[in-house]
């Protein structure tokens, strides 16, 4: 399938884990796993437009996608150009955001749930120093490519920021009635 990342992710039995819970959970709460559009979901959300937007969904990969994630894409594209502070911050999945975000500050808990610098690339033992991410200085999202793994999307792209491109790796739990991010844990 187009879009898919080449190379495999690293398995950990906690993501495992976790990944079940979330795929039974949109299956009791569902019934079954259809895709509901976030605009049903989340009026204030707002659809996705035609164009990419300079964000790449306008790539044939990303066409391949349906509109409602398309459209949590494009809100997050959004919310990253608008340096939008809360609504990125309110995009952790609910058990990791509770695992993860009462422990570390604000900007080492974003460089998590969005996978920025060494977190996309899974070389933060190589580096030693933990990547930061302040929205502030981020000017957009670049979305490159995604691959489905179960319940999840694994969406590689770039952060433009003033000093350059930092990877980042999304990872959108898209059965969930709201879509939300899986970062990393630490």
């Amino acid at each position: 399938m187009k879009g898919k990342m080449k190379g495999k992710m690293k398995k950990t039995p906690v993501f495992s884990a976790l990944a079940a819970t979330l795929l039974l959970g949109a299956c009791l709460n569902t019934g079954e796993t259809p895709k509901i559009p976030p605009e049903e979901k989340n009026p204030a959300l707002p659809a996705a437009g035609s164009g990419g937007g300079g964000n790449g969904l306008d790539r044939a990969a990303f066409r391949e996608l349906g509109p409602e994630t398309r459209s949590c894409l494009e809100a997050l594209s959004r919310a990253f150009t608008n340096r939008d502070r809360e609504y990125l911050l309110s995009q952790g999945e609910e058990n990791y955001e509770a695992a993860v975000r009462p422990y570390y500050d604000e900007g080492s808990y974003l460089a998590m749930l969005y996978r920025a610098g060494a977190y996309a690339t899974d070389s933060l033992r190589d580096k030693g120093r933990r990547p930061f991410l302040e929205p502030g200085e981020i000017a957009g999202v670049e979305y490159l490519d995604w691959e489905e793994q179960g319940p999840m999307l694994v969406i590689r792209g770039r952060l433009m920021t003033k000093a350059g491109a930092l990877p980042c790796k999304i990872v959108l739990a898209w059965r969930l009635r709201t879509p939300k991010i899986l970062g990393v844990y630490p």
